[in-house]
């Protein structure tokens, strides 16, 4: 892969995540949710298709991993036959849904890019950044990025802070990756000392379990 196109695609990849972050919020209300989960599942079918079209044939590795979150999906959607909430379930498979075609696409992505692993990880790395930045400017300016926050726990993008929590914790390892890589620009690696320092005070300021 290019540099260029190693550049583009780490920059769309971290956007794009960036955005589910703030359009989906905590993934629980409707409205939001769906802002989210009809891409996802558009973008993995698109992926899908040209897999079948264009990929390589051969043994699909994760394709018994995919095989459980379908039967995990069917499962969730037969679910709605018995639930006493059944909107609740309905919600749910559509959720489950949306989960099962992102990992679709990014098994058959990882099978047409076999080499830009590297690219996801800085794509994760923007989007990391993007939501420790955020966090942290909450409260800086509560007024007017957490309004309706009650308590002194930083919850924001997701609104509840187990999920900011997760977030900075899972951003430590690719962190530490691009710290301690040999390759790359010099002057990327050396970001990983400071975004090392704000996931940490994020996640200590989210007082969470997370």
């Amino acid at each position: 892969m290019s540099r260029a196109a190693h550049f583009g695609a780490s920059a769309l990849l971290g956007l794009g995540l960036a955005a589910v972050a703030f359009a989906g919020s905590g993934g629980l209300q409707l409205g939001q949710a769906t802002l989210v989960e009809i891409p996802l599942i558009l973008i993995g079918g698109f992926v899908l298709t040209v897999a079948a079209l264009y990929g390589a044939r051969g043994r699909l590795h994760g394709a018994l991993t995919l095989g459980l979150l379908a039967a995990l999906l069917a499962i969730t959607a037969l679910s709605i036959l018995w639930s006493i909430v059944p909107e609740e379930s309905w919600r749910e498979a559509n959720r489950t849904l949306a989960y099962t075609m992102a990992f679709a696409g990014a098994l058959v992505a990882a099978r047409l890019a076999p080499a830009g692993w590297k690219a996801i990880l800085d794509g994760l790395l923007l989007a990391v950044a993007a939501v420790t930045v955020y966090g942290l400017a909450t409260r800086v300016w509560p007024g007017v990025l957490a309004q309706s926050d009650v308590f002194a726990r930083i919850s924001q993008p997701f609104g509840y802070w187990n999920a900011v929590g997760a977030v900075t914790a899972l951003g430590v390892v690719p962190t530490l990756w691009l710290g301690a890589r040999r390759a790359g620009s010099a002057a990327a690696n050396a970001l990983a000392y400071p975004l090392m320092g704000l996931l940490f005070v994020l996640m200590l300021l989210t007082y969470s379990r997370g």
